[in-house]
């Protein structure tokens, strides 16, 4: 349960940092390499929205649907906007998070 709240937690940090840092163009390089961090981060915020709202409202319920399409949406938005900037980091961020949403954490032993 701890790994959750530290996924909603990293979740909600980057998001007011994307908020942030989303009004300065840019900086697009021609030799960018893809960052594997950015993916898993958000993958495990992700994960951690997915088993925040499977709480809040039950896995399979109407409300639980609503929640994850609703996070869906803004994360599909959020990749076609880095697409456009050209932030491959973001892109990989928001892919990683939609992965997270379709799959389950796996349990701490």
């Amino acid at each position: 349960m701890k790994a959750v709240w530290r996924s909603i937690a990293l979740g909600l940090l980057l998001s007011g940092l994307q908020a942030g840092t989303g009004l300065a163009a840019p900086a697009t390089f021609s030799n960018e390499q893809v960052s594997p961090s950015d993916y898993y981060s958000g993958l495990a915020t992700g994960q951690g929205y997915r088993s925040h709202w499977a709480s809040q409202y039950g896995e399979g319920t109407p409300q639980y649907t609503a929640a994850i399409d609703a996070e869906y949406l803004r994360a599909s938005r959020a990749v076609q906007a880095a697409r456009q900037n050209g932030d491959t980091h973001e892109e990989d961020f928001w892919l990683g998070f939609i992965d997270g949403l379709e799959r389950a954490a796996e349990e701490e032993v």
